[in-house]
């Protein structure tokens, strides 16, 4: 039986997070039946003596990594075998660590927290390859504004590590409201051989997450300009370019990015520039440029329903708010290539789900909160045509 130890849920810059990014849905009474249907295949992720489960990516041999929380509050990184064997693991200098990404190779990135400079403390990234090897580095750090900020969020199977760090903010940066924490931050790509380069948005003021990368080192991510958020396309050549959908009359604002795979699609979210209400809608842009906008069917006008992920197959993973029979809950969707849906529900007496990643066989993975308020992962298996 787990019990919810009053440790923070999804602790993961969204994911992470988004990355990983959590919410709340609205909790109300859905038919079990209902419910037990479509959970139908879905595997619970529980980590080895965890109170707490926290699952943040899967790699396309189904080897999944995250982080758990054990009885006494300590935290630990785990990585799970196809078979389910798992092995744990810690970060250097006692730090939770926090694994944001896995490649095919089975090689994580992530970050941790050294316990210092004040609440937050200072995180760092790290490499951990197959043999239990973990290595820590961090983004240049700036001698005006010397704390360690390295995020890493993605790793692709030639072992080049996207992420974002730390760096001092402008006079006007700082004046934001709300400010931005990190105060500012810039994108990193960090070569397998350990060499770092950093790069920026044209026109950012305060925010950047370099939140995705595919294999042949494209970057995808989003930005805020002191408005809005935009996204954004770091290309492999190194040309830049400003994604916000759709293109024309009445353009979006605030937009975010879930995903970019080998092929050069890119998912994520937006909200229309004349939509006072903020309803998200998500959107799939193809390697030319063209975007689809589409929302979940079943959707409630109006709700949460946001793209979290995306496969190389074209298929998008995201959540949204189901209303039927004018009850409320979230679901997890799946849109495929060929624009179809299918969605199911990741955990009973649950109303808390999170994408946390999804292969190119379709297989989704992350994590949901228990009626205890206790914290698991969850494996939907996939195959290759849904």
């Amino acid at each position: 039986m787990k019990k919810n130890n009053g440790k923070p849920g999804l602790h993961v810059l969204v994911v992470s997070v988004m990355l990983l990014a959590g919410f709340f849905a609205c909790i109300a009474f859905v038919p079990s039946a209902t419910l037990a249907q479509t959970r139908r295949g879905i595997i619970t992720i529980d980590a080895p003596g965890a109170v707490n489960t926290v699952v943040t990516a899967i790699n396309d041999s189904g080897v999944i990594t995250g982080f758990y929380y054990g009885g006494s509050g300590d935290s630990h990184g785990f990585v799970r075998s196809p078979d389910g064997t798992f092995v744990l693991f810690d970060s250097p200098l006692g730090g939770a660590p926090n694994p944001t990404s896995i490649n095919n190779a089975g090689v994580i990135t992530g970050f941790y927290g050294d316990g210092n400079f004040g609440a937050f403390g200072g995180s760092h990234g790290f490499v951990r390859t197959p043999d239990g090897t973990l290595t820590s580095f961090d983004a240049p750090i700036d001698p005006a504004n010397p704390m360690p900020g390295t995020t890493p969020y993605s790793i692709n199977s030639r072992g080049q590590i996207a992420g974002t760090y730390s760096v001092n903010c402008s006079d006007a940066q700082l004046a934001i409201s709300p400010p931005v924490f990190p105060p500012c931050n810039n994108g990193f790509l960090r070569q397998p051989d350990g060499t770092i380069t950093t790069f920026s948005a044209p026109n950012f003021q305060g925010g950047m997450l370099a939140a995705r990368m595919n294999e042949s080192g494209a970057i995808a991510g989003y930005f805020f300009d002191g408005q809005y958020e935009h996204g954004f396309l770091g290309a492999a050549d190194g040309t830049f370019a400003i994604l916000d959908p759709p293109p024309g009359s009445p353009g979006s604002r605030n937009t975010s990015i879930a995903g970019i795979n080998s092929s050069g699609e890119i998912a994520g979210s937006f909200t229309r520039f004349t939509d006072t209400s903020n309803t998200p809608h998500n959107f799939v842009r193809s390697p030319h440029g063209a975007f689809t906008v589409f929302d979940p069917p079943g959707a409630c006008p109006g709700s949460f329903h946001l793209a979290y992920a995306l496969s190389d197959s074209g298929t998008v993973a995201g959540v949204y708010n189901d209303c039927i029979h004018d009850y409320s809950y979230t679901f997890v969707f799946l849109r495929f290539a060929d624009g179809t849906f299918a969605s199911f529900f990741p955990g009973l007496n649950s109303g808390y789900q999170v994408v946390a990643g999804i292969n190119s066989s379709n297989a989704v993975v992350g994590t949901y909160k228990d009626g205890n308020g206790g914290l698991y992962g969850y494996l939907r298996p996939g195959n290759a045509g849904n």
